[in-house]
């Protein structure tokens, strides 16, 4: 690396990193009144209210950090054009290509630390604010009466509940499936339900239509009222997911997919949200070539209109990436083909931008 390397690379690191201080910073100041607020209500206590307000803050890093990329490589390039020198190493005979080479590897451990930390902090963060939420009662993320396509594990981690309806007011759970495991991971034993009522008294599950069938024995049973002792749960413990995906590591994700595709459950979100945290970090990586190269054209009115272009292009990212979801949702688009076709659009993008890189 020679001494043009090392201050190219520190310039692009510099600029990136202040530019997603700032961001985040801005970010935790929008949310400073929601906090205090917290507190003058007696709904947190000083700390709650200083974790609630923190917690976002890897998952709002995450989002930002492809504008961040994108800002760094525009702005670092447009500084050396501005001083023509990109147009004095052009002339050495260094290639453009060569010049961003260490800042594009910085570019690239800049994607690394993005995908862990959304895969590992952002997702501790996201847990701790839902829990200070429900704690101080705000919100909940499902309804406290009814929920739908529930899907968690359950007390004792031996099995497995995915149930189409839940009416915690009632007592009452339509179309569940249990699924129990031994210690080997091998599936056991399968229980479908049609119907289920809760006895508060007895504190017993009474299905209805109550298929079993042990996989170890090789024995199915159909009985038309059986007490579903192998479920633990209360409703109120149903009445809303216990797997949260913006709370598990991508092995979990990987594993519920997975669970859910084998008993014919919709694993649609899940295979969706698996691809996302692997394409969202390579965005980081991809979009700072689209910045490398528009950088270095020389743009007049100085820093103020390249960042500008710079934040205009970086929310562009959102955008494609809300549509491609979108058709996710609508099925028009396969879950992988929806995570990954920001990053299809913005290579493509970023290699004719980059082709056509002024020197």
């Amino acid at each position: 690396m020679t001494k043009i390397d090392k201050n190219v690379t520190k310039q692009f690191f510099k600029i990136t990193f202040l530019v997603i201080i700032g961001l985040v910073g801005l970010s935790i100041i929008t949310q400073l009144k929601r906090a205090i607020v917290n507190v003058n209500s007696g709904a947190m206590t000083v700390v709650e209210s200083m974790k609630f307000l923190f917690s976002e803050s890897p998952r709002t890093t995450v989002l930002l950090m492809p504008i961040a990329t994108l800002l760094g490589a525009m702005m670092t390039m447009n500084n050396m054009a501005k001083t023509s020198e990109i147009i004095a190493l052009k002339t050495s005979g260094i290639s453009f290509k060569r010049i961003i080479r260490y800042p594009v590897i910085m570019a690239f451990i800049f994607a690394l630390f993005t995908a862990i930390l959304g895969d590992r902090v952002s997702t501790t963060g996201r847990r701790i604010k839902r829990e200070l939420k429900e704690k101080a009662n705000k919100s909940m993320y499902y309804s406290r009466n009814i929920s739908e396509n529930v899907y968690m594990r359950g007390k004792d981690g031996k099995y497995i509940t995915h149930i189409a309806t839940v009416y915690g007011d009632l007592g009452e759970i339509y179309k569940a499936v249990l699924i129990f495991q031994d210690e080997k991971g091998n599936l056991s034993k399968v229980i479908s339900i049609d119907k289920a009522l809760y006895d508060p008294y007895l504190k017993i599950w009474k299905g209805s239509n109550v298929f079993v069938k042990n996989l170890k024995n090789e024995t199915e049973q159909t009985y038309t009222i059986k007490v579903i002792s192998e479920l633990k749960e209360v409703p109120e413990e149903l009445e809303k997911h216990k797997v949260y995906m913006d709370e598990i590591n991508f092995f979990e994700i990987r594993k519920n997919a997975l669970f859910l595709r084998a008993t014919g459950g919709d694993a649609k979100d899940y295979i969706l949200e698996m691809h996302r945290r692997i394409a969202d970090p390579l965005l980081v990586f991809i979009i700072s070539f689209f910045g490398f190269a528009l950088g270095s054209r020389y743009v007049r009115g100085g820093v103020g209109i390249s960042v500008a272009i710079g934040i205009v292009l970086g929310f562009s990212t959102y955008v494609v990436k809300s549509l491609s979801d979108a058709f996710v949702t609508g099925n028009y688009l396969s879950p992988q083909l929806g995570a990954w076709l920001p990053c299809i659009i913005f290579t493509i993008v970023s290699a004719i931008t980059l082709s056509k890189a002024e020197y």
